[in-house]
């Protein structure tokens, strides 16, 4: 009966863990995305980078201080170079993978299309890659992820809960349509199978291939433009 007890007691605090950790992702990026507008700032990135850094800081102090688990627990470990040359291909084959529709439905590229800024690229790059691929992939698939298989014994809830979980916390801005669901599920569905399937199980790769992707991203509307206009 004892057993039974701390079962629940462990699986209600996980729940908790959960649902806390992402209603305060949730209220941070809600407030990083209104703020600026709000008081007429044109460059809102600095917002994201005090997002990204607060709630980081936030979990792995948690993890650390509170749980006194290492970081390896939610799958943070060191770099190798198999990490960086796993997390690149994975980044543009996901990339790939997911124009596969677009291309399909007749997606019109040239309403992507800008011209080159290199202050405004070089910038979106680091942010993109010391910023975002970090701080999401620390909350989703290292935190988050990790407690949802502790919590649920079936790994595809925990995915399917995972990409639900990612997809609020891009709305806003992105719209309520299935074209965006389909793109920030397929993005947690295959760096979930990687991470489950990869002996490690490190979100290291996954940081980069995250990092990578949206890199390629911010390409398309420069590489459309030289090749269209």
């Amino acid at each position: 009966m004892q057993g039974r007890t701390d079962t629940n007691t462990g699986k209600l605090r996980l729940a908790f863990e959960i649902i806390g950790c992402f209603v305060v992702l949730f209220m941070l990026k809600t407030f990083s995305e209104w703020l600026p507008p709000a008081l007429n700032i044109a460059d809102s990135r600095w917002w994201g980078v005090a997002y990204h850094a607060l709630t980081t800081l936030a979990i792995l102090t948690y993890v650390v201080r509170v749980e006194k688990k290492p970081l390896r627990s939610i799958g943070l470990s060191r770099l190798t170079v198999h990490d960086l040359g796993a997390g690149v291909v994975l980044g543009i084959i996901l990339f790939c993978v997911q124009q596969i529709p677009m291309l399909a439905m007749g997606i019109d590229y040239k309403q992507f299309a800008e011209p080159l800024n290199w202050h405004q690229l070089l910038a979106s790059f680091v942010y993109i890659l010391l910023c975002v691929g970090v701080g999401e992939e620390i909350a989703f698939r290292g935190f988050i992820l990790h407690k949802s298989n502790e919590l649920f014994s079936s790994k595809i809830i925990s995915v399917l809960l995972n990409c639900v979980l990612f997809y609020m916390i891009h709305w806003p801005p992105i719209r309520f349509v299935f074209g965006e669901f389909f793109n920030t599920s397929l993005n947690t569905i295959i760096w979930s199978i990687y991470l489950f399937r990869s002996k490690k199980q490190s979100i290291v790769p996954l940081i980069i291939a995250h990092a990578t992707f949206n890199i390629f991203i911010g390409l398309l509307s420069v590489i459309v433009y030289y090749i269209c206009f």
